[in-house]
């Protein structure tokens, strides 16, 4: 029994140190073996998770709140400029000391109190695994009709009408896909991401080309005679609305952005120059192009279809199922769900799952990781939250008054509190010798800035979950902001507090991770460093049982000194 439940431990690679509560490969600092990735993986990282069918759908679903479609290319400007800001403030701490957001948190939320935080991060996560998951399993059962006219024909509707079987089953099909590419570690997924940009791209602009073309020009949203219907809440606020979806699940991917930066190769500058570029372009080119084919669309196939697979499927029936039209189809269809498995992977299994492992390191890892989290997501019935654009924008709207104060804490923490400094070791030390440790571990000032900076919000979500296309009240209207206000509120809130009562520690640490120093508390000695060069078995080590796992020749019991 013993023997089976060590077969099921998470081993570590290096040997050199022990996997406790607070430690393991995946939490960490980053080695130089494992930071890859230079300044254009970031280009290509968000032109992947940017140029995706999220984006692209969003712009499209804002319409259906009485925006014309110049006034929803007009909102989309901001949103991609709030969120790379955001992203270069809580991406920095992985570039510098190699990171991710689960270690980086520690330092605002205490060791122990980090898990609240992580938890929050996970809760969308979970939500979005399971829609990116089922768009995708529509373009596979898209490919599959392009394939087989039956199925392209095949009516059977399940969950009242909100599924199609045909979609069900596309929807298996994708999650074996993803669980193969999902064994890849995440270092090594970036020509599987160059793939699916590249894929991608020219899916939708080979879309934009037909659908102009044949429309003659921007089609039904730009026509002089259209007009839109009345703007949910009025214009001002529709707009806003507008503005906070697409801030949406990019939030989030911002908050916890140091699980990617922290594979950087060489430091900050190349990874945020290319950040700064590409994730405003990559993300308001697929939101403005969305709308583009989508109205060009509607003048020639008489409906809008805002997701470019449930598009590719009523082009071919527009051709008569020609031959082809229907090789047309096949090609983009397998682009489609190809880039949905790498955006998921980007947005949120791997991301997620690299949080995930902060709440058991010795038996999760960032592969289990993602694979729980994907199961979740297949059990969140992701059909029903996209039936509506109504319940789409709710859906992204919404969680980001969790993680906009989440986001604005951790940037507070890292820039203004501890002016860029982490003393990475007490991270890893689940103790009061831990700067830290707080109270009982639990850092209450993040906890009191979290909850000041709900309060305003949270009425106004709960209402608005109850009532999703009638007029929304005053509340409604605030909650829909509640990304923007929790940044801001948690931050100013958390600076003052700190300011006030503040805690041990401030001024300690470095402003860059050195493995060739770094010794982690659990490391077997205490006196060689525990990563960089150092990171091999050390002298006197014997291996336990055959496996990977070494401890020192004189503690078989494997004790941390």
């Amino acid at each position: 029994m013993s023997a089976l439940k060590r077969r099921f431990e998470v081993t570590n690679p290096h040997g050199t140190y022990a996997i406790d509560q607070y430690t393991s490969p995946d939490l960490v600092p980053l080695d130089k073996t494992r930071r890859t990735w230079g300044g254009l993986a970031y280009g290509v990282f968000w032109a992947t998770g940017g140029f995706a069918i999220y984006n692209y759908s969003t712009g499209s679903a804002i319409i259906s709140y009485g925006l014309s479609a110049k006034q929803a290319l007009a909102v989309g400007v901001v949103s991609p400029i709030i969120l790379v800001i955001c992203s270069i403030l809580c991406g920095w701490p992985g570039t510098t000391h190699h990171i991710g957001y689960t270690a980086a948190s520690r330092s605002p939320w205490g060791v122990r109190g980090v898990w609240f935080a992580v938890g929050l991060r996970l809760m969308p996560g979970f939500i979005w695994d399971g829609i990116e998951a089922f768009w995708g399993g529509q373009a596979v059962s898209t490919c599959i009709g392009s394939m087989s006219l039956r199925w392209a024909n095949w009516d059977h509707p399940l969950a009242k009408g909100t599924l199609q079987l045909k979609d069900l089953i596309g929807f298996f099909i994708y999650y074996v896909i993803f669980l193969i590419v999902m064994w890849f570690p995440p270092e090594r997924l970036q020509r599987p991401f160059q793939v699916a940009c590249v894929a991608f791209v020219m899916v939708i602009f080979g879309l934009l080309i037909w659908s102009v073309h044949n429309a003659g020009g921007g089609g039904l949203y730009f026509a002089d005679s259209y007009t839109p219907g009345t703007a949910y809440g009025g214009s001002a606020w529709a707009g806003a609305y507008g503005a906070t979806a697409v801030l949406g699940n990019g939030g989030v991917v911002a908050l916890s952005i140091s699980d990617w930066t922290r594979f950087a190769k060489n430091g900050p500058k190349g990874p945020m120059s290319y950040m700064l570029i590409a994730c405003p372009v990559f993300v308001y080119l697929a939101f403005a192009l969305g709308i583009l084919v989508t109205s060009a669309s509607a003048s020639v196939l008489g409906g809008a279809y805002w997701q470019p697979y449930l598009l590719l499927r009523y082009i071919q029936a527009h051709y008569n199922n020609s031959a082809s039209s229907r090789a047309a189809v096949f090609f983009a269809s397998v682009s489609c769900a190809y880039a949905q498995v790498c955006v998921n992977i980007i947005l949120n299994s791997v991301s997620a799952a690299m949080d995930l492992t902060a709440y058991s390191p010795k038996w999760i890892n960032i592969r289990r990781g993602a694979y729980m989290i994907a199961a979740v997501g297949l059990a969140t019935n992701p059909w029903q939250i996209t039936t509506t654009a109504a319940t789409f924008i709710t859906a992204l709207s919404g969680f980001g008054i969790f993680y906009g104060p989440c986001a604005g804490i951790l940037v507070a923490d890292y820039w203004i509190v501890r002016q860029r400094k982490y003393k990475i070791e007490d991270l890893y030390r689940g103790n009061s010798e831990s700067i830290y440790w707080y109270w009982h571990g639990v850092n209450w000032r993040a906890y009191a800035a979290f909850l000041i900076a709900l309060a305003p919000v949270l009425p106004g979500y709960i209402m608005s979950c109850r009532n999703l296309t009638g007029e929304p009240n005053s509340w409604e209207k605030l909650s829909r902001l509640g990304y923007i206000t929790g940044f801001f509120i948690s931050m100013i809130v958390f600076v003052a507090v700190n300011r006030f009562f503040p805690p041990s520690g401030l001024g300690e640490g470095t402003y860059y991770h050195d493995e060739d120093t770094l010794v982690l508390p659990s490391a077997y000695r205490q006196d060689i460093p525990t990563q960089g060069k150092y990171s091999r078995v050390l002298e006197g080590e014997v291996a336990v049982n055959g496996s990977d796992d070494y401890v020192p020749a004189h503690d078989t019991e494997k004790k941390a000194l």
